[in-house]
């Protein structure tokens, strides 16, 4: 059988204990030094070295607790025990920022269900806040579909967790836990493909789709470009720990073409790009990262599971909150909003102004019918219903049949307007 192995390779020391293993990290050594170890020691040494085999089901695990050394991949790790409890071994977020991810982590990290959960929100490339954790330099270290990145550091950041977590706690069947990590460092480049792709029956990915209006407006608050590359990105933000630092650039998404992070779903040319206002800019970043999560659940179908929680406010949040965690078999939970990034006054926004900014945006991207229908359709349509509008339902309705008059024959994707992709206030 033909294998392909990484340079990353994690010792664990595997102790017998009532005809069970106990796995203890030692050190990182190269892979040629395996067989140097005695087998007749009383402590095994087995190999995490992240084997992927052309057909990983086919590689069965055979352990003598005592004398045996054996390759053991990451795959084994998650496989090795009890296979009879259906709950996910990974469950990671597929989310912009600023749309809920800090509560929805909070809320699934809570008790109530029927496994052990490691809960580690960003901790993979939070420099400033773990630095003894953190595993990998986002703004540097870009992984594409050759998944490098992802094989050679994340894998084994995972590994490496999960049996700390296991010791910790006193779990001997480390199929009893979950890792958990809402956050978003895996936007960047194509880790996130590259998790679907190795993990597969063993992965669940949410889905955290929040109104495009908002998300837009509580970055383009504090920040104007999601690149760190671009010329624009000066705004800092305090931080309590650090002082000063940009705002979540190590974990966005940005489509100039010297950011360095591959290509990505929906290009833009620099110069049209640079031209873009702040609210343009993070709609973009919504609508990529909407076309993103429509190609990743069309290409990774062998064996992944995939959730969402679509919300525009806080209720439809809590909802979705308890909805994701019913169906994975955990009990109801209390959720509170863990982070407001934008206060919210009532008739305070221009909407319409949103609006022609938003159709002027999809002129400019030349978005076809097909491209919009992934990105604004009935079943999820673009809310301006929010409070903080000034104008009624009317007057928004007029403005919005306004643009598609003044586009449809151009660049707007061709398209009409179709009141079921619009949700506009009551109000008159």
């Amino acid at each position: 059988m033909r294998m392909m192995y990484h340079r990353s390779i994690l010792t664990l020391t595997a102790i017998a204990v009532g005809g069970s293993l106990i796995f203890i990290p030692t050190n990182n050594r190269p892979f040629s030094s395996l067989y140097e170890e005695s087998s007749h020691q009383k402590l095994s040494i087995l190999e995490a070295s992240l084997l992927q085999f052309n057909d990983p089901k086919s590689s069965s695990l055979r352990i003598d607790p005592v004398n045996s050394i054996v390759p053991y991949s990451l795959d084994d790790v998650i496989e090795s025990s009890s296979n009879s409890h259906k709950h996910p071994r990974f469950i990671f977020g597929h989310s912009t920022g600023h749309s809920g991810s800090t509560s929805i982590h909070k809320a699934l990290s809570a008790e109530g269900c029927h496994w052990n959960v490691l809960s580690k929100f960003e901790i993979i490339v939070e420099e400033e806040r773990y630095p003894n954790l953190s595993m990998i330099d986002a703004s540097k270290e870009i992984d594409n579909f050759d998944c490098g990145v992802t094989n050679d550091k994340v894998l084994p950041f995972l590994l490496e967790s999960i049996e700390e977590g296991a010791k910790a706690w006193g779990v001997e069947d480390i199929s009893e836990i979950t890792y958990l990590d809402m956050g978003h460092f895996h936007n960047r480049g194509r880790i996130l493909e590259c998790l679907a792709d190795h993990l597969k029956e063993q992965v669940v990915f949410v889905r955290v789709r929040r109104n495009r209006y908002a998300i837009a407006r509580s970055f383009a608050r504090d920040n104007v470009t999601p690149c760190i590359t671009s010329p624009y990105n000066s705004q800092l933000k305090s931080n309590k720990v650090t002082g000063q630092r940009k705002i979540h650039p190590e974990i966005t998404l940005c489509p100039r073409s010297d950011e360095g992070i591959g290509p990505v779903n929906l290009p833009v040319p620099d110069g049209i790009w640079d031209a873009m206002t702040p609210f343009q800019r993070f709609l973009w970043y919504a609508d990529e990262m909407e076309h993103r999560w429509h190609t990743l659940t069309s290409k990774y179908n062998d064996g992944q599971s995939y959730h969402e929680i679509t919300w525009s406010d806080t209720e439809e949040l809590k909802d979705g909150i308890d909805d994701l965690r019913g169906k994975l078999g955990c009990t109801s939970a209390k959720v509170q909003n863990a982070k407001v990034h934008l206060k919210h006054v009532e008739k305070s926004v221009n909407c319409s102004d949103l609006i022609c900014q938003d159709m002027e945006y999809r002129r400019v991207m030349e978005y076809d019918v097909d491209t919009l229908s992934i990105l604004v359709s009935s079943k999820f349509p673009q809310h301006v219903d929010m409070n903080d509008c000034m104008e009624t339902g009317i007057e928004l309705k007029r403005v919005i049949e306004e643009e598609y008059s003044l586009y449809s024959s151009r660049s707007a994707g061709g398209a009409q307007y179709d009141k079921d992709t619009w949700v506009l206030p009551e109000r008159s």
